[in-house]
């Protein structure tokens, strides 16, 4: 058999094949086609094509409900080098601290505070003492930062570098709101704040079982404050767990954990009396709160003086009310009389 005489013989064969397709495919379209006579029948024989122009009819027919397209710029914020991660309890007696929320910050990065710290923060701080001071550290201290880390709640300078760090990081406004900073000029860091760490173990365990966020308030770090005012129970300051004592801010804190064996702090503990000695810690701690809740309506820049004035004239204001019409008050505020010809205000200061 030549080449010639196997290549025919090669056509007939695709020839065949292709006739043998394309009876397939006109059958396979007259079974597909309506009968004749059926007026009711879909006009296309295609399910695609009969989906494509319901889908289109019914774009056609909510045309009316989108608007015209925005051609201007939108006006977008500057990128934060990290989340811009809101404070809790803002304007509230509960507000949260600031060494809370470096913590909150690194759970937020999924990292631990101290590599958070060590890796980001430490390195941008300058010093604020020695012959160094305004400059930036070339390496790590070799003191542990944590021993007084809790002096960043406080009303120091060092509270304040690293209140403008934090808002130039994340873009957030006003964290100094989470110390002591508004009341720089009235309030004495002295013996302020505790080096230990403090905390309400119901406050966690209804946080938790909330689905509320757990964190750390400014209110719990005050010297003074010996109860928490809401559940009206003493603050723990040793972990249940391992029975040590854990510092403000470590390089291994998280709210709600312990920072030495990471146990979970809250439980619920049965309900104490309050004695006489707790009705004047919970009034504190409640005039406490009231103060942290103030800061943020707090006037920039406000001086001790004017302070010392206004509280003086209200002072007045409420001698002059009562001592006219209840017997004995005259007695109870003799102490605002001004004495050797000098204003009231000077026995505030």
């Amino acid at each position: 058999m030549t080449a010639r005489s196997r290549g025919c013989g090669f056509e007939r064969c695709w020839e065949s094949k292709r006739n043998q397709g394309s009876m397939f495919t006109r059958r396979r379209l007259r079974s597909l086609l309506p009968a004749r006579g059926r007026t009711n029948e879909w006009p296309s024989v295609f399910p695609g094509e009969i989906q494509s122009q319901r889908s289109h009819q019914q774009h056609m027919r909510n045309r009316s409900l989108y608007s015209d397209w925005e051609l201007a710029r939108p006006k977008l914020s500057g990128r934060s080098y990290f989340y811009s991660l809101p404070p809790i309890g803002l304007e509230t007696p509960h507000v949260e601290s600031l060494t809370g929320y470096i913590a909150r910050l690194a759970a937020a990065h999924a990292v631990e505070t101290g590599d958070l710290v060590n890796h980001e923060l430490l390195p941008r701080v300058p010093y604020t003492k020695g012959p160094r001071t305004g400059q930036t550290p070339v390496r790590l201290p070799r003191y542990s930062f944590y021993f007084s880390a809790h002096a960043l709640n406080g009303p120091g300078e060092r509270a304040r570098l690293w209140i403008s760090l934090l808002e130039e990081l994340t873009r957030v406004p006003r964290l100094d709101v989470l110390t002591f900073g508004p009341w720089s000029k009235m309030i004495s860091g002295v013996c302020l704040l505790r080096p230990y760490r403090a905390w309400c173990s119901l406050c966690y365990e209804l946080w938790r079982s909330l689905g509320q966020s757990v964190y750390e308030p400014l209110l719990w770090t005050v010297q003074s404050v010996a109860i928490c005012p809401e559940h009206r129970q003493p603050l723990d300051t040793v972990c249940h767990s391992c029975g040590r004592r854990q510092y403000v801010f470590s390089s291994r804190s998280r709210p709600g954990y312990c920072s030495r064996c990471r146990c979970w702090l809250g439980r619920e503990s049965p309900s104490v009396g309050i004695s006489a000695e707790s009705t004047k810690l919970i009034r504190t701690a409640a005039m406490v709160g009231e103060l942290l809740a103030a800061s943020s309506s707090l006037a920039v820049g406000l001086a001790r003086t004017g302070f010392v004035q206004g509280e003086c004239r209200s002072l007045h204001a409420i001698h002059e009310r009562h001592s006219w019409h209840q017997p004995g008050s005259a007695q109870q505020y003799a102490w605002l009389e001004p004495q050797d010809d000098r204003p009231a205000f000077d026995f505030c200061l």
